[in-house]
């Protein structure tokens, strides 16, 4: 029996378990998780199925929450989403969007799923619960894709092709990606060595992933939280200890042999290098896909700024250029100017102000509450990874989501009862 059971059926089929028998927060554990593991999947591939299965369970639990309290309050950002929800219903309905029906039943739970996260929010206390439970979701994945690069022959042939793909002949391995959330955490919440050791090996997970745009996404927002942090707390992020300098020495040559011993087509260095060579030496090239993608769905905007331009499947323009097919089927790899094609100027403006108020949700929480402010600059890292991925990733919807509705459903900008007692603690414990 191949490792695949592990990851595509034990692990999701313990967290359906655990909500079951212990709370049904597990379910967002086991959202996280599955939304990620599902990339580069096709139907044929049981964690697939894992999602069908939860977003029936998250309708079967709105359904008996709505008959039971008959009404559910939302907060402004809510608004926004749902708006938002309707213009791609309206895409849908309207004949505009042809995209693949797996796409289109993933993106009309959207709005489902942010309902489900207000249910099960009740207090601060979950709100926290669920932060966490985003990051152990991520260490899951990374422990698999770690897995699979340390021991590929436990694999099975079409789930380690799956998850390490090579790209005109550069390795890449998807699943250490989501590395570049977990070295926030990892900065924020560990101490000295131990915030040294596992921040520096992350960093090179991340390196050894091949995605240029989560290294540099992940890089900036290290940088912008190292600011933050040495200009409030002037904590010294490194010191010069002998073991950890043996440590990361040990660490980096370790990958440099195991990526060159992996990856078969490798001549003198690691492939997955090639990709970071190539942005320094000749961003042109390196970018010269997207770019071509961002040109012809800039063209192809020009021609109905206000939107409703139709999204077609891959089938019916399979005899399109790339970059022209890639501009019309909504995947532009910019999530900004896939929504401009396909919602116009209108949906553009309110998605940007939608991601702006979701931030502001977030600091009104981190300025009115003292003993949550670190799980509060987490989530803001967060949001801020997935805004700079969506420069470079993304199709018209989705890059966003997984991050954002968390913040939407914090409900703490509705229940003042919250920042009260939260403050009279803070007082008490000053």
């Amino acid at each position: 029996m191949h490792f695949d059971f592990i990851f595509t059926i034990l692990i999701p089929l313990m967290f359906l378990v655990l909500s079951a028998v212990k709370d049904k927060k597990f379910l967002v554990l086991l959202y996280y998780y599955a939304s990620w593991m599902k990339y580069g999947l096709n139907i044929g591939f049981t964690i697939v199925y894992v999602l069908d299965l939860l977003n029936i369970i998250i309708l079967f639990l709105l359904l008996k929450h709505f008959l039971i309290v008959k009404r559910l309050k939302i907060d402004i950002i809510g608004k926004y989403l749902l708006v938002y929800t309707i213009l791609f219903y309206l895409h849908m309905l309207l004949g505009y969007n042809d995209d693949t029906p797996r796409f289109l039943y993933e993106m009309i739970m959207i709005f489902p799923t942010y309902l489900f996260f207000v249910i099960i929010i009740k207090s601060l206390d979950d709100w926290i619960k669920i932060i966490k439970y985003y990051i152990y979701a991520y260490i899951a994945v990374v422990v698999a894709g770690l897995t699979i690069f340390i021991m590929p022959f436990l694999f099975s042939k079409s789930f380690y092709n799956t998850y390490t793909f090579f790209d005109l002949g550069i390795y890449r391995q998807l699943l250490l990606q989501p590395s570049n959330y977990l070295i926030i955490p990892a900065l924020i919440f560990l101490k000295g060595f131990k915030r040294i050791g596992v921040t520096s090996i992350l960093f090179l997970l991340l390196i050894l992933s091949g995605g240029r745009s989560a290294l540099i996404s992940g890089l900036i927002t290290f940088i912008v939280i190292i600011y933050y942090l040495t200009k409030k707390n002037t904590f010294q992020l490194f010191s010069f200890q002998p073991k950890f300098i043996i440590i990361t020495i040990l660490i980096s040559v370790g990958i440099y042999w195991g990526s060159s011993e992996l990856i078969t087509n490798s001549m003198n260095n690691p492939d997955f290098l090639k990709r970071y060579y190539q942005l320094l030496v000749n961003p042109e090239l390196a970018g010269g896909a997207r770019i071509n993608y961002y040109t012809e769905s800039l063209e192809q905007t020009k021609k109905n700024i206000y939107g409703w331009n139709h999204i077609f499947n891959n089938r019916k323009l399979r005899y399109l250029n790339e970059g022209l097919s890639t501009a019309m089927t909504g995947r532009t790899h910019n999530q900004y100017i896939a929504v401009l094609y396909a919602y116009g100027l209108f949906g553009l403006i309110l998605f940007i102000f939608f991601v702006w108020t979701t931030i502001y949700v977030v600091i009104k929480i981190r300025l009115k509450t003292y003993s949550y402010k670190d799980y509060t600059l987490v989530l803001l890292a967060f949001i801020f990874i997935r805004i700079l991925e969506g420069v470079t990733t993304g199709v018209y919807y989705d890059s966003l989501v997984a991050t954002i509705i968390l913040a939407l459903a914090t409900k703490a900008n509705l229940n003042k009862k919250w920042f009260n007692n939260v403050e009279k603690v803070n007082n008490y414990v000053k």
